[in-house]
């Protein structure tokens, strides 16, 4: 291997094309201050009255931020500069106060690049360094050459020859996600409720637009008396169509290696992403089978990742979709140590269906009478359906609800229409904790929560509603 420890370049900047990254951090950092826009359009037309008009302010004012959103990148992106000198990586950044960061090749946890829409005219792409330690960062090098990459990453990680003889060495653990398998992932994704929670934002606005467009009225005339039935449809079909081609477009090409003890995620059709796992930062691998895979024997592999990540919650995919039938060979492979049980040891007794039924169906009923009495026609009367369905997800959940501890992992299965299995080693958690209600305390019930570190706040799991026996046990396993 070729060193490239003692390099001490002159200090370099980013392609001017990251001008568009600074200026979105920017946007991004000082979102909380946009409302105040308005306030200002407000006040000089306040000032100079009629001597000026709204439209013309406004003009003015979103065109001076616009203008100072481009100063202050290009200020951003002006003073960032970085280096190699000692085997260390030497970063330069800050307009008012100067920040200098270095980052030892012993610190680093993972090496990621990312190639987004905008690099691709100019062959840059983006480097994301994490580091470990009680001062964990991530330090992001935009829109540099592919080659510049690689030699940070020869200086930091592993050279070009140390990843080849490592991948040969694990050339067995390497699988990809077929493009038929990828459109059946799309299909049941669960992006389909973050566009559903879009469009419905949308919907909600539809009123303030009634001085240009009565949107409503204008639905209720295209789709008829049965509006209220066949728009939300439509919504959903487009929602869904929309799920489909986002699913597709950020999961495109997906595949998944195990290089000696790291995973290496790829994926992506316009923005191509290569994410890094170190193995020692897994704290829990969740196999979810929803309810439209669960059917066919598919499920999705995720990680609960320590440290920093894109995803604030600290989870990311490890696989979108696999046979059931393929997982326990697929977590041998490339997440060692981490099993599902042969057989689950405990479940709730009889006596705690109750708990998983009385509270839900008791706010199911709270929305019968008003359902009834709002919808239109004879269609309320379906409502008197929602407390049968919220019993049905109750039976679900306590049917499915088990647990298992053994070889010092913790394992818990739970869910309704979806099936989730949590596998949690004993040395990854940071608490536990048992908590009893009244009605658990009277039945001899509890509640034991697990927490692992992952993103800004700890993930948290539970065993609900066993018996408080059983709980007292699994807490002195646990330590």
């Amino acid at each position: 291997m070729t060193s490239n420890s003692h390099i001490n370049d002159s200090k370099k900047r980013l392609h001017l094309v990251s001008l568009f990254y600074f200026m979105i951090r920017t946007i991004k950092e000082g979102y909380h201050a946009l409302p105040l826009i308005p306030v200002f359009i407000f006040l000089i037309s306040l000032l100079f009255g009629d001597k000026v008009d709204w439209f013309t302010v406004s003009v003015l004012v979103v065109s001076f931020v616009f203008v100072l959103i481009g100063v202050i990148g290009w200020l951003r992106w002006y003073h960032f500069k970085y280096t190699l000198e000692n085997g260390r990586l030497y970063i330069e950044q800050g307009v008012f106060f100067r920040k200098k960061t270095w980052i030892a090749k012993e610190r680093v946890q993972s090496i990621d690049t990312t190639v987004r829409m905008y690099h691709r005219p100019f062959r840059v792409v983006n480097l994301t360094i994490s580091t470990a330690g009680a001062d964990e960062l991530i330090a992001e090098l935009d829109a540099i050459s592919k080659t510049e990459a690689e030699r940070i990453r020869e200086a930091l990680w592993l050279s070009p020859l140390e990843r080849k003889e490592a991948r040969e060495k694990d050339i067995q653990n390497r699988i990809s996600l077929s493009f038929s398998d990828l459109l059946n992932y799309s299909v049941t994704s669960a992006r389909l409720g973050l566009v559903l929670a879009i469009f419905g934002a949308i919907i909600a606005r539809f009123d303030d637009f009634r001085a240009v467009l009565d949107i409503w009225k204008y639905i209720m005339n295209v789709f008829g008396s049965l509006w209220f039935i066949t728009f939300p449809l439509l919504v959903m079909g487009l929602a869904w169509g929309i799920a489909i081609i986002l699913t597709v477009m950020i999961d495109y090409n997906f595949s998944l290696e195990r290089v000696e003890d790291k995973l290496i995620i790829k994926r992506g059709l316009l923005d191509k992403k290569s994410v890094t796992v170190p193995l020692h930062r897994i704290q829990a691998v969740k196999v979810v089978g929803n309810m439209f895979r669960r059917p066919f024997g598919l499920v999705s592999i995720n990680l609960v990742i320590a440290g920093k990540t894109e995803n604030e919650r600290g989870s990311i995919i490890l696989y979108p979709l696999l046979k059931i039938s393929k997982l326990d060979g697929f977590l041998k492979s490339f997440v060692p140590g981490f099993e599902l049980p042969v057989q689950w040891e405990g479940r709730p007794d009889s006596s705690a269906r109750k708990h998983f039924m009385l509270l839900p169906i008791g706010l199911s009923l709270i929305l019968v009478v008003p359902g009834i009495i709002w919808i239109p026609y004879d269609y309320g009367w379906f409502t008197l359906l929602l407390p049968l369905l919220i019993a049905l997800w109750g039976e679900l959940r306590y049917r499915q609800s088990a647990w298992s501890v053994q070889d010092g992992h913790l394992a818990i299965r739970y869910g309704g229409l979806s099936l989730r299995r949590v596998i949690i080693p004993k040395k990854r958690m940071q608490w536990h904790r048992i908590s009893q209600t009244a009605m658990q305390e009277w039945r001899e019930h509890a509640t034991l929560k697990i927490a692992v570190a992952a993103g800004r706040e700890p993930a948290v799991f539970a065993i609900r509603h066993a018996p408080q026996s059983k709980v007292n046990e699994i807490s002195d396993l646990l330590g």
